[in-house]
């Protein structure tokens, strides 16, 4: 009798989890479970997809309210919304794709509204180089971006127009992560 209860406690116990299912990260947030729930709800109802800047500015128009390109399209808003942040560590009023921050607050707002998905970009000035995001021409540059490194100030400066300081911010916002023990070039 004591294994047939044993038997029944234990697949009412995958019942409960079937039902309400978790991330695989036990220390997810409560934002990350219900984003996490959210999608795998939506996964039923259609395809998921998602377009970069779908309410700022489309094929011939820019900054039109209610617009976009994917919506004109297909009529409905994309599920996922993406932003870029790039040129806010420069004090620029709009971000590298011309958009600007004050409409970029707005959209994600109105993104979170809709229940649709917003996804973050910073493709920030290489701090090393004063380059571009996209310049490599050095190996050192996340290097110097750690504490101690030469651009570790900078670094925080730009992280401060996103975050100020006395908020706490990510680990891999702030590579305030172990460094490894082996030595990179």
């Amino acid at each position: 009798m004591k294994s047939i209860l044993i038997l029944f406690l234990i697949g009412f116990g995958f019942t409960i989890q079937a039902a309400k299912p978790v991330p695989s990260d036990p220390n997810a947030t409560p934002e990350a479970v219900k984003l996490y729930r959210n999608m795998l709800s939506l996964q039923y109802k259609g395809l998921l997809f998602g377009h970069q800047d779908a309410l700022a500015y489309g094929t011939s128009w820019y900054a039109e309210e209610g617009r976009s390109d994917v919506k004109d399209v297909c009529g409905d808003y994309p599920a996922i919304i993406g932003w870029e942040l790039g040129h806010l560590e420069l004090g620029d009023s709009y971000s590298l794709d011309s958009v600007y921050f004050d409409r970029i607050r707005d959209g994600i707002q109105k993104v979170n509204k809709m229940g649709a998905i917003n996804t973050i970009s910073w493709h920030f000035t290489n701090v090393l180089t004063g380059g571009s995001a996209w310049d490599v021409s050095s190996k050192k540059t996340v290097a110097s971006m750690l504490p101690g490194g030469e651009k570790d100030e900078l670094y925080n400066q730009y992280l401060d127009k996103l975050v100020p300081s006395k908020v706490p911010r990510l680990c891999c916002l702030k590579l305030r992560c172990e460094r490894s023990t082996e030595t990179s070039a």
